[in-house]
């Protein structure tokens, strides 16, 4: 959701997963790719950690494809030093959007 106002600055963008929402819009610095993503509960199962894997390299491929000189990556990413995601969640491709 956005000011209508803000409309003819703001393009939503195809996730093609019902855990990613996306918008681009242009600022001063160039174009900003806001990504919210909404992880996957792990219920402890071999399922659980497939979609956690699964949807990693989503967020990081819309950004790759994109051509945002930066992102802004918010939601409920699910995970703690303690949780079996955390090595998924802390992989290099997918830190690379925190560390450029």
């Amino acid at each position: 959701m956005y000011r209508k106002s803000l409309a003819q600055y703001v393009r939503e963008v195809d996730t093609y997963d019902p855990r990613i929402t996306a918008v681009s819009f242009n600022s001063q610095i160039g174009l900003i790719l806001m990504i919210c993503v909404y992880m996957p509960t792990d219920y402890g199962t071999y399922d659980s950690y497939e979609q956690y894997a699964d949807t990693c390299p989503k967020v990081v491929a819309l950004y790759d494809d994109s051509e945002a000189v930066n992102v802004v990556l918010c939601g409920d990413f699910i995970c703690c030093p303690s949780s079996r995601f955390y090595g998924l969640y802390t992989c290099k491709a997918y830190s690379s959007l925190f560390n450029g």
